[in-house]
């Protein structure tokens, strides 16, 4: 499972750090899926914060994994999708929308109350009169606006700043101004840049900090600052350390696989598009987009009131790519992350088909719902003979769902359905997010008046005003906690607006203010004070060699590399530099020269970051793969140059004739000589020369009666009948084309019966049959019957398979087979003959076209063996996977009457059939093993181990004699 690292700061009610707080994470019940497979750990998993209050864990991640987070603070509940690393409080907000309330700030309130008007007055009165110049300082008080103005004195020795060259010299002058001086090719431009208080100096090289770019080492143009490659044809990266990395940009027009658990839903797309209520997509720059998930509309928690959103529980079983039906009683589980109200339902199918689908629902607890916690009473969720159905008619329906209930369907009826996918739809409530209304009320109703202060809120403005309640109209009396006039005077004796003291109690009150003053007064690293009681004054200077004097060095107006008291100016490749001190005009000059000459330097041109050339003026593209144009603002565009001839890229709708090609028969010829394998009956030969393959087959044996599985016998193999699929017609076939007319005999062969008809050409002629009323004088044959048999008997003849013996004196003519024995050419086998045959055993597991999910251990397939087979030897193993895995395959055996078998009845020993970080296997090694199995035994194949495949195929060759 993913992971994803959280952290977090626990902070105490005043805001400093909480060392050594525990924060412990218990990961929910699988929230979603509630799959058997899955296994997370049901401990808490603490974590304890250091001494900034900091803390840092590893948790499991994905869409469906929900944590209970115990803080000292109480619990929150949060979702860890998968991701970089995040913070608690990004992951709680995201849960239910709370987000983190700011401790309150000391400083902030000290802030507020050294700003009122009152406050200000006071301490603005007795800075601005306790305040001279000094050497260093100006200061200039105005009373009306309150105002104290403290300005450095020009051209004074604390300002001025030391200048180096290569930071280890000494410094060339310690002066008020820097003067930038224009060397050999280099232009500075010096600008008075008021708005970010800084001055910007520009450098940049005149004489040609520019590249040649040649196609085919003719310049094209003369003096380019950049180079740019076609975004079309070219990824262009930056490599670091001055490079930058070019690559031609793969296929042209390439597409994205878009994939869910890394089955692939729709095939190759250009573009994906993000639902703007959901996401939003910016763009990161670098080719990157970053996409986060919008917080639903007035969603998010902490504000007033609420906001009803829509939402939908998603079950889905089966894909559009199976051949198999989603099976009754298919089930999925969830759980309610949230209060909510059944609305409708959304089905999907892959094709027309008629669904019927139930939804059952049970509080949250250790059992899941069944078939009699039915929430839709008589009205399920249907689909008949279409694709889609939306529905809202929820009659009889408990429509409630409590955070924390378990929800789960099942597939009560499914004619055509190879996906289902099924929408549960309801509304939830969330709290409204804070507005800026939210939080103008908010602050609105917080100020409370005072005594002295008097606040206004004016909601349509919106505006805050504050008021100061006077305590009087002049003079030296007030009104307690509140303020006074501009116009109230105290004398001596007085110390505050509605304070009142005796001539006894304070002798002066303003020695006593500008003490308190003077005592407040502190010195720091920058600024020297000094208080001066019998003056009264009160004295800064500044400290030599402070930061207040160091100058903010940055580069084009970014962020400051400084600030320091020197300037060091350090020389790089190909530049010079020179520093001298201009005492006459208080400033020191730097002379910035090119040291490379007038062509501006050169280029490293590398490949793979290997030096290839070490400094080249221009980089010199070949015609023949490139096209080169000018640009304008010295740019260059360099682009493939698409064609035919050898070494240019073809794009990617590039097509060719065969004649186009130099050996194009060649190809064809080697690329179909490569298709042919070699098979256990065929023996293919490519023979490269003569453009000729040859096939010979593999014949299973030498002329006997018996072969080998899925190889052909030679044509002196002979068959019974029993083993000839249509013997008799063969048979009557080959005596048909044997048996020929005789003198007056002639034959008549019905294919279609298999029957022959022998009709007699009766008569008395040579050529003719003597009918049954013929007859012989004695005398013109002597022994008609010895005469017949005698004939009879030199006509016999013997053949390869039968003997015929005539045996005159009894008389007899006798025919005996020639039997084959143990196999001969043309002869007959005994009728006990039988045939060893080579079959095979197939289990299959998991989905053929790889789609589905990795195959579990324990799964296991079953099959029973004819009862009229004999005895049955295992011969050989073979595996085969859909991708690389290490799996192992155990085998059980036991009879019929002690059906199913178990693992203590595994035939393969130790030698079990497998692989090992493969996509094939097989032997006929088989150590161990019962090789043997009968007619009526039951066979069950069990995967004990299986990192990767999703699809396995278990062979099993046995060999078995056939009459």
């Amino acid at each position: 499972m993913a992971t994803r690292v959280v952290t977090g700061t626990v902070l105490k009610a005043s805001g400093a750090p909480l060392s050594g707080a525990v924060v412990k994470f218990r990961l929910v019940d699988d929230t979603y899926t509630l799959s058997p497979d899955a296994s997370y750990p049901i401990t808490t998993i603490p974590v304890v914060t250091a001494t900034d209050g900091a803390f840092s864990v590893t948790l499991a991640a994905g869409l469906s994994v929900a944590y209970e987070v115990t803080t000292p603070d109480g619990e929150v509940f949060i979702y860890v999708p998968e991701g970089s690393a995040t913070t608690l409080e990004a992951l709680r907000f995201a849960y239910d929308g709370v987000s983190p309330i700011p401790p309150p700030d000391l400083q902030d309130y000290v802030e507020s109350v050294l700003e009122s008007a009152a406050a200000q007055e006071i301490i603005t009165d007795l800075l601005g009169t306790a305040i001279p110049d000094s050497d260093t300082i100006e200061a200039t008080y105005n009373d009306g606006s309150n105002t104290l103005d403290l300005e450095v004195k020009p051209n004074t020795t604390q300002q001025k700043i030391a200048v180096r060259k290569n930071s280890s010299g000494s410094a060339v002058g310690t002066r008020q101004r820097i003067n930038l001086i224009e060397g050999s090719n280099v232009t500075l431009t010096v600008s008075d840049d008021a708005g970010n208080d800084e001055v910007d100096v520009t450098i940049a090289a005149s004489g040609g900090s520019t590249i040649a770019v040649k196609e085919a080492n003719t310049n094209v143009v003369a003096t380019a600052s950049a180079i740019d490659f076609d975004g079309g044809d070219f990824n262009v990266t930056d490599g670091g350390s001055g490079r930058a990395v070019i690559e031609l940009a793969g296929a042209l027009g390439g597409s994205i696989e878009l994939k869910e658990d890394n089955v692939q839903v729709i095939a190759a797309m250009t573009a994906l598009d993000f639902e703007s209520d959901h996401f939003n997509v910016a763009d990161s720059g670098s080719g990157r987009g970053t996409i986060t998930l919008v917080n639903p509309s007035g969603g998010g928690g902490g504000g007033t009131g609420s906001t009803t959103q829509p939402g939908a529980y998603v079950f889905q079983d089966g894909a559009a790519d199976s051949t198999a039906l989603v099976a009754v009683g298919t089930k999925g589980y969830i759980r309610a992350p949230y209060d909510a109200t059944i609305t409708g339902y959304t089905i999907l199918t892959d094709v027309s088909a008629t669904v019927t689908l139930d939804v059952w629902k049970i509080a949250s607890g250790t059992a899941l719902p069944t078939n009699a916690n039915s929430i839709t009473a008589s009205a399920k969720p249907t689909l008949t003979a279409d694709d889609v159905v939306h529905s809202t008619t929820l009659t009889g329906w408990t429509t409630a769902v409590t955070a924390g209930d378990l929800i789960a369907w099942e597939v009560e009826a499914n004619n055509n359905a190879h996906m289902i996918v099924f929408l549960l739809e309801f509304n939830h409530t969330v709290v409204n997010q804070y507005t800026n209304e939210d939080a103008q009320d908010a602050v609105g109703a917080m100020l409370v008046d005072s005594t002295s202060i008097d606040f206004t809120y004016t909601d349509a403005t919106p505006a805050l005003t504050a008021s100061v309640i006077y305590g009087g109209s002049g003079g030296n009396n007030g009104t307690a906690a509140t303020a006074a006039r501009s116009d109230h005077a105290h004398s001596g004796v007085y110390a505050a607006a509605s304070h009142t003291h005796s001539a006894s109690d304070v002798t002066d009150f303003t020695e006593a203010a500008q003490d308190a003053v003077g005592a407040m007064v502190a010195d720091t690293t920058t600024v020297n004070a000094t208080y001066t009681d019998a003056t009264p004054e009160l004295t800064f200077d500044v400290i030599d060699n402070t930061s207040t004097q160091k100058v903010l060095v940055n580069k084009n107006g970014g962020t400051s590399v400084g600030p320091r008291q020197e300037l060091n100016f350090i020389e790089g490749t190909n530049v010079t530099l020179t520093v001298a001190d201009d005492g006459a005009n208080d400033r020191v000059n730097v002379t910035i020269t090119s040291s490379g000459g007038g062509g501006g330097g050169t280029l490293d041109v590398k490949e793979g970051n290997s030096g290839v050339v070490a400094a080249a003026a221009a980089i010199d593209f070949d015609a023949s793969d490139f096209n080169i144009a000018d640009a304008g603002s010295g740019r260059a565009t360099v682009a493939l140059a698409y064609g035919t001839s050898a070494g240019t890229p073809a794009e990617g709708n590039h097509t060719h004739t065969s004649a186009a090609i130099s050996d194009f028969n060649e190809a064809a010829q080697d690329a179909v000589g490569g298709i042919f394998t070699d098979s256990t009956a065929v023996d293919f030969t490519y023979n490269d020369t003569s453009n000729t393959i040859s096939a010979a087959l593999l014949f299973a044996g030498s002329g006997s009666d018996y072969g080998t599985a899925a190889t052909p016998a030679r044509s002196d193999h002979n068959h019974d009948l029993s083993n000839l699929t249509n013997a008799l017609e063969f048979i009557q076939d080959s005596i048909n084309a044997t048996v020929v007319d005789g003198i007056a005999l002639t034959k008549t062969y019905s294919d279609a019966l298999g029957q022959y008809t022998l009709d007699v050409d009766l008569g008395t002629g040579s050529t003719q049959a003597a009918a049954g009323n013929h007859t012989h004088t004695s005398g013109t044959i002597s022994d008609f019957t010895e005469a017949a048999q005698d004939a009879a008997g030199t006509m016999a003849a013997n053949s390869t398979s039968i003997n015929l013996a005539y045996v005159d004196v009894t008389p007899s003519l006798t025919a005996t087979a020639n039997f084959a024995g143990t196999g001969a050419a043309s002869t007959i086998a005994h009728s006990d003959h039988t045939h060893t045959v080579t079959k095979s055993l197939n289990f299959p597991f998991g989905d053929e076209d790889a789609l589905g999910a990795v195959i579990a251990t324990t799964a296991r397939r079953t099959i029973s063996i004819p009862v009229g087979w004999g005895t049955c030897t295992i011969t050989r193993w073979r595996v085969l996977l859909d991708q690389s895995s290490t799996t192992t395959f155990d085998i059980w055996k036991d009879s019929y009457s002690n059906y199913p078998p178990t693992n203590a009845d595994s035939i393969t020993a130790s030698a079990k059939p497998g692989t090992s970080a493969a996509t094939k296997n097989e032997s006929t090694s088989l150590t161990g093993w019962t090789t043997t199995f009968t007619g009526g035994d039951v066979l069950t194949v069990e995967i004990e181990a299986n990192s990767a495949a999703k699809f396995a195929l278990l062979v099993l060759e046995f060999t078995m004699t056939a009459a």
